[in-house]
């Protein structure tokens, strides 16, 4: 039984630094976060949702999600953002089912809420006016 245990921990292991040399990552996000004004307006588009924080990703624990509203409240300006992205680094969070689960510089980063899988991987942050003041969340939809 301990056997294939290991077995399974290490294909998880595998998976997990496959997944984080493949993708964007938490340190990249504090990396493209620092380039831009503190006061400046993040949107995930173009759905008009506003990242709020940060939680274990339900499709894989050992990645992180942005947690975004749809409404506003709650937003975090570029500054707020980063801020939490760096206070990520060395934090555990507990998944969704329990564990665990300590996040590093890189960690996968996708977005939706806790509990939730969208399957939508970050892949970028972006001016959108090229002003520094609305910056926006860029992602794709992975599929596996």
């Amino acid at each position: 039984m301990d056997m294939l245990q290991d077995l399974i921990n290490k294909t998880l292991e595998v998976e997990q630094l496959k997944r984080e040399r493949d993708n964007y990552n938490l340190g990249d996000l504090i990396k493209d976060l620092s380039k831009y004004p503190v006061d400046a307006n993040i949107e995930i588009r173009p759905f008009n949702l506003y990242p709020v924080d940060f939680c274990s990703y339900r499709g894989y624990y050992s990645d992180l999600s942005i947690e975004y509203s749809s409404d506003g409240s709650n937003r975090l300006t570029c500054g707020e953002l980063l801020k939490k992205a760096k206070e990520c680094v060395g934090k555990t969070f507990v998944g969704y089912k329990g564990g665990d689960f300590t996040m590093t510089e890189h960690s996968v980063v996708w977005i939706s809420n806790y509990g939730e899988i969208t399957d939508a991987i970050l892949t970028g942050v972006k001016d959108r006016f090229e002003n520094g003041k609305w910056l926006e969340l860029t992602w794709k939809i992975v599929e596996e």
